[in-house]
């Protein structure tokens, strides 16, 4: 909120709107995660994915792909392109993401938030997950209504209007799938599911350098999947 007010109030000088940014005397207030027990979330997770699998609820596959450690515009971003999903080693790489930008709106940005691709291995539920992707994808382009952008028309995820879905429409979707499956009282955000990953890598036993792979960068699912090590040593 900061940070966008201040650019806000940057460009309102600049115009000669007003005289000063009044933000100037005031200190960058310092980023505090939001406190959660990712070990307890991780079960209720878990179990919410479980229900939506047996209602063959669509939005079952729609978040899946976050159980993987991917990030919210990493998971709209994922091409068809980027995806191999037959023969003896399936895999899909990261490397692009999709994001809104002002006075442009939504595009397909050609890098992840590290600045590198990262390629993971598929095995199910995920390789299931993006095969039945696939399926939804040859159902939509025989829907008449079905005209997506050509820089999106890849995408795995679109609406069946052909139209990529916002980021503030996933965060929606992720609280109506809370509201639905989840435990009463109990808030989970949307970006909680890259840290329930790192969680479940340590429970697994992954050695940190395939967390790395898998997750990307040092970052703060790394520090969730660290703790979880640590905890269980």
């Amino acid at each position: 909120i900061y940070r966008t007010f201040n650019v806000a109030l940057a460009v309102a000088v600049k115009m000669q709107k007003m005289p000063v940014n009044p933000l100037g005397l005031v200190d960058t207030p310092k980023y505090l995660p939001p406190k959660e027990n990712i070990a307890q979330i991780s079960h209720l997770v878990e179990y919410m994915f479980k229900k939506m699998a047996e209602a063959d609820d669509p939005l079952h596959d729609h978040f899946l792909m976050a159980l993987l450690g991917l990030r919210k515009a990493e998971r709209l971003g994922l091409t068809f392109g980027a995806l191999t999903l037959i023969g003896n080693s399936p895999k899909m790489t990261i490397k692009s993401q999709l994001q809104r930008v002002s006075g442009q709106g939504l595009i397909l940005k050609p890098a992840t938030k590290s600045g590198k691709d990262r390629t993971v291995a598929l095995i199910d539920p995920w390789l299931s997950c993006l095969k039945r992707m696939k399926d939804v994808r040859k159902r939509q382009l025989k829907l008449p209504e079905f005209k997506p952008d050509p820089k999106f028309a890849d995408l795995v995820f679109l609406k069946n209007n052909g139209k990529p879905y916002d980021l503030n429409e996933d965060n929606d979707l992720w609280n109506s799938v809370v509201a639905k499956y989840g435990k009463r009282g109990v808030p989970i955000r949307g970006h909680a599911l890259r840290h329930v990953s790192g969680t479940r890598l340590a429970d697994a036993n992954v050695s940190r350098e395939i967390a790395m792979a898998i997750l990307g960068h040092e970052s703060e699912s790394m520090s969730f999947y660290y703790g979880r090590m640590t905890q269980r040593g």
